[in-house]
């Protein structure tokens, strides 16, 4: 996901030119070892793949809601997992696969599994399969780097063609374009048009009914001709089609995204008086849809079906990233959705400053709607919480300890819930770390047990 200094690091950060030495491009079905600098054939991802689904898997629900189950405590335990001498960047699950993409400090793109039933890596240090190397994430402290980078690491697209990983690759300061590994043939492309300066971002859909993936990404313009400095476009990838631009007026943490199982992409909009909203780009319209109103900026929005509004689509957003608020449906007599829980981070703030609440995750888990997101309350110091809809839960999940946390990521398999995330070095001499919070949310019926 979109790092949350993304406004800060488009605008104001100078950045220096990173070339990677040519023996460092990793193509074909191998692993990089790092212990014997080459490439070996021992993880395959096509393994773990058993057989592909033919349609998007459905949001899981387990079961319809029942006010006897109300959520009202949540055991969580923190760990570190991975190589404690590896750096991991913005890992990223696939959508219905037990595989994991993510980035190491140099800006090399990893593929590896996931153990189903304990969420550890597999390989243990997860360097399993380098289809190359992209744009390194912005850090400070990246060696050999100084002001160089991207906000933003591999993402995973889904079509006829199966899994594929999408990255950003170039030595062009903002100008960067967007590669595509395909898990099936096992090739390496790139997909942007010559000419085409990616700046943010390079989102791919996930519809198996498409021949082959949509994209979207951050387009650098001139900010001359719009008061803009990054467009949204899209892209229909295996045709000749131009790129489209779509509207995005405010980028927020998240970045538009595609609406799942939609020809839609889930953007931002100014209304009439200039109130950033979360609004739908129909991309066979062209039409844009306000979705949200009244005041305060939104951003970062996604769906999800809500067991407790009887399975239909509810939204989540950020509100002037300080807040985090679900939506429901518009009725015949509104024209916009209706606020139904507004949440502020459950910290207090540290010598008056602003609690950022940012990186959100909206998921659904034994008939309960949830959301985890980043609560920050100053640099280097951010924890994760989780929240949920019916507002009987608000509270940080993640260690207390300061530190430099960045994009949980929610996985749900075999009926077990983990959250992962990252934690920036605050140090040269340190190492990113990936760390993994097991999760057991016990509902009220079973208080009387609950441990104290």
């Amino acid at each position: 996901m979109l790092r949350r200094r993304t406004a800060q690091f488009l605008l104001g950060v100078s950045m220096l030119v990173f070339r990677v030495p040519e023996d460092s491009w990793i193509h074909g079905p191998g692993a990089f070892s790092a212990a014997a600098g080459e490439i070996t054939t021992a993880f395959d991802p096509l393994e773990f793949l058993a057989e592909e689904p033919d349609a998007e898997p459905p949001e899981e629900t387990f079961g319809a809601w029942s006010a006897a189950l109300l959520p009202r405590w949540v055991k969580a335990t923190d760990e570190r997992i991975g190589d404690p001498t590896v750096s991991y960047k913005d890992p990223e699950f696939a959508p219905g696969a037990p595989l994991i993409t993510w980035q190491d400090e140099v800006g090399r793109i990893w593929i590896c599994a996931y153990n189903q039933r304990t969420g550890d890596l597999i390989p243990q240090d997860g360097r399993g399969l380098s289809p190359g190397v992209g744009v390194p994430i912005f850090s400070p402290f990246t060696s050999s780097l100084t002001r160089i980078g991207t906000n933003n690491g591999p993402e995973w697209g889904h079509s006829r063609r199966g899994y594929s990983v999408f990255f950003m690759q170039g030595n062009r300061t903002l100008g960067y374009r967007v590669s595509r590994y395909g898990l099936r043939d096992r090739s390496l492309t790139t997909v942007t048009p010559e000419g085409v300066p990616v700046a943010a971002g390079a989102f791919a859909s996930v519809d198996s009914r498409d021949p082959l993936e949509r994209l979207l990404y951050g387009r650098l313009v001139d900010p001359r001709s719009n008061n803009q400095l990054i467009a949204g476009e899209w892209l229909n990838l295996g045709t000749a089609d131009p790129p489209v631009r779509f509207p995005v007026d405010r980028i927020g943490t998240a970045g538009p995204r595609w609406i799942v199982g939609e020809r839609a992409i889930m953007t931002t909009k100014f209304d009439a008086d200039g109130i950033s909203q979360i609004a739908r780009y129909d991309i066979d319209s062209g039409e844009t849809t306000l979705l949200t109103g009244g005041p305060g900026n939104k951003f970062d929005g996604f769906f999800i079906r809500a067991p407790e509004q009887l399975g239909r689509r509810v939204l989540c957003c950020v509100i002037d990233q300080t807040r985090v608020a679900f939506y429901r449906p518009p009725k015949r007599s509104e024209t916009t959705w209706q606020l139904l829980r507004e949440l502020t981070p459950p910290l207090e703030a540290v010598d008056g400053e602003m609690i950022r609440a940012t990186g959100i995750a909206p998921f659904v888990y034994r008939g309960r709607s949830y959301v985890t997101y980043l609560a920050t309350l100053t640099r280097f110091n951010a924890r994760i919480c989780l929240a949920s809809l019916d507002g009987s839960i608000n509270t940080v999940i993640s260690e207390a300890t300061p530190e430099n946390r960045f994009d949980p990521e929610v996985l749900i398999t075999q009926g077990r819930l983990f959250v992962y995330y990252w934690i920036g070095r605050q140090t040269e001499a340190e190492v990113e770390q990936l760390r993994r919070i097991s999760l057991r949310i016990y509902p009220a019926a079973w208080l009387p047990l609950s441990p104290r």
